[in-house]
């Protein structure tokens, strides 16, 4: 019979002798994990303590632990099932303490690993709250959808956004263009609302290519492209999301070859506009209506540069085309590409203009040094003529004449007037005797009435160099300022 007084031990000495006891004993003690907002258990799990001799352990705490057993006011269980494990006591010996402390880290972790939740715990969160899980909620919409009927009572908006991934090439041959863009689409379909079935979340991503051939959908393509191809890396880049107030979001990842607008007047100094019409396919302006994004077109680029073209501007506007089955709503999208003529000015302009520069030397060698003269002349006219062909072979065969086919020409009758100059040399100087040539009739003949060889040079070594610069300010201020201004 065990004394009174030990029988009156306070429940808190004897919750703490059994919780000790309990914890060093070899046993397997219940664990459970709970939600950290609402403190609801969702699985009991059994956690195995490793045991721990016993030393040092006073008669006291034997008697505690046997009579809270016996008469059941304390279980293990209802002890190790709270959230935190409060240990307040000290123990009088070094080895209890480390015991003790192996314990706390061992139910600490423990409860740590339970708060990552599997995939079973969620299910039986699910069931315990009763709201319903994606499959569910999937599965229940597609049962008796009709993918025909159009959303709205047969007229929806369907709300467009294009995002500009990358430019790959302009290729001028062909007037074309290609990029990869991001297309997404936002529409209401009451029929796919499901905020009435007590959703776990309000919405739910789904297999785009599988999911997006059963219900309804735009119908819409870009109608004026060459090529247009949906980006497989290493699957179909379609994503569709569905929320609960029946609102759907359709993106796909696409590369695309479209047309470009340039009439080359100001080639090299020019612009490409490529442009881009997306329309629905199936359904005209009174089934469906098609609309931009407040932002319409968003550039996941700061800069889009390419080797012979920048991306200077891009807008966007709607149309409406009509067609024999009625109007289409039509979405535009331009983008204008300036390109960068850098190369054509070292290339081209300053390779030509040296050309002519070239030619005047033969003005300063003497009316005596006809076949050298000649050489200079005919040389430069040859390497003008190469170079011009080299830089209209990588065009398109156009009838348009182009500014740089203006450059070319000039330099080419300047270089030319060289050797009609050398050629009136040559008759001066034909014989031993030098010849003269007499003006009456010409503006010239009140500074100069007897013209030799000689003084046809120096009046060339002037004129030519006046002539050539009168040419270029005509040229950059006059004819491809007012050019591009009118464009």
């Amino acid at each position: 019979m065990l004394p009174f007084g030990l029988y009156g031990t306070s429940k808190k000495a004897c919750k703490k002798a059994t919780s000790f006891a309990v914890a060093l004993s070899p046993c397997f003690l219940k664990q459970h994990t709970y939600n950290d907002k609402t403190g609801t258990a969702y699985k009991t799990s059994n956690v195995h303590v490793a045991p721990t001799r016993l030393r040092g352990m006073s008669v006291l705490y034997y008697r505690c632990l046997l009579l809270c057993l016996v008469a059941g006011t304390v279980s293990a269980t209802q002890i190790y099932s709270k959230r935190t494990l409060n240990v307040t006591r000290h123990w009088n010996s070094d080895d209890e303490d480390d015991g003790i402390d192996d314990i706390r880290q061992e139910l600490i972790r423990g409860r740590r690993e339970a708060q990552q939740y599997t995939e079973f715990q969620i299910d039986d969160h699910i069931r315990e709250h009763k709201c319903a899980d994606d499959a569910v909620i999937l599965e229940a919409l597609l049962k008796d959808y009709d993918k025909h009927k159009i959303p709205g009572g047969g007229s929806v908006e369907v709300v467009v956004e294009l995002w500009v991934q990358q430019v790959s090439k302009i290729i001028e041959i062909t007037s074309e263009f290609e990029l990869d863009v991001y297309v997404t689409e936002w529409w209401n379909d009451p029929s796919l609302a499901f905020s009435h079935m007590n959703p776990c979340k309000h919405n739910i991503s789904v297999d785009g290519p599988k999911v997006l051939k059963k219900i309804w959908n735009s119908g819409a393509c870009f109608v004026n492209t060459k090529e247009a191809k949906v980006h497989h890396s290493p699957f179909a880049n379609v994503f569709l999301q569905i929320y609960s107030d029946g609102k759907v979001s359709h993106n796909y990842r696409i590369k695309l070859t479209g047309p470009c607008q340039n009439a080359l007047r100001t080639f090299p100094i020019d612009q490409q506009r490529c442009m881009l019409f997306y329309e629905s396919f199936n359904h005209n302006t009174e089934q469906v209506n098609m609309i931009w994004m407040p932002t319409p077109i968003l550039l996941l680029k700061e800069n889009i540069t390419l080797p012979d073209y920048v991306l200077v501007d891009y807008k966007a506007s709607s149309i409406d085309r009509l067609y024999p089955p009625g109007i289409f709503n039509e979405l535009v999208a331009t983008f204008t590409f300036q390109r960068l003529y850098g190369f054509y000015i070292l290339q081209v302009y300053s390779l030509s203009t040296l050309y002519v520069f070239i030619s005047w030397i033969s003005f300063y060698l003497g009316p005596s040094n006809i076949p050298s003269r000649t050489t200079v002349g005919v040389n430069s006219l040859l390497a003008l003529t190469f170079q011009f062909g080299s830089v209209v072979n990588g065009l398109p065969k156009t009838s348009d004449v182009k500014a740089i086919d203006v450059w070319i020409l000039f330099s080419m009758a300047f270089i030319f007037a060289t050797l009609i100059e050398l050629a009136i040399v040559g008759f001066l100087t034909r014989n031993e005797k030098p010849t003269t040539i007499t003006c009456h009739c010409s503006w010239l003949c009140s500074f100069c009435p007897e013209w030799t060889a000689k003084k046809l040079d120096k009046a060339s070594a002037i004129l030519f160099p006046i002539f050539f610069f009168l040419f270029n300010v005509w040229y950059w201020f006059i004819f491809l300022g007012l050019t591009t201004l009118n464009k």
